[in-house]
């Protein structure tokens, strides 16, 4: 877990204050492919499998780029070699060589 400080203003005073949030990382990371899959969905169509699996992986892709702690977040590098684009070059040539 992370605590971040967060500034807000009393609602009753109208005074600043000053507020701890803890930020645990592993319910972040499954809420946001959660909130991926559903947007995924659309008007109510469901997702391929293979969408799915897509919208996994650029779920990890973003946790992984916005990791708080810097030891776990992806180098450029290494963002440029997920998975998520990967795939992506390999069905481009495929297209190309056609």
């Amino acid at each position: 877990t992370y605590q971040l400080r967060k500034q807000d203003v009393d609602r009753v005073t109208g005074q600043p204050v000053c507020r701890l949030v803890n930020v645990l990382s592993a319910r972040a990371d499954a809420r946001l492919a959660q909130v991926l899959l559903r947007a995924s969905k659309g008007g109510g169509g469901g997702t391929s499998s293979g969408e799915r699996v897509d919208v996994l992986k650029f779920a990890d892709f973003l946790n992984r780029c916005l990791a708080l702690d810097p030891a776990r977040r992806l180098s450029v590098r290494d963002a440029l070699r997920h998975d998520f684009f990967v795939k992506k070059k390999k069905k481009e040539e495929s297209r190309e060589e056609s």
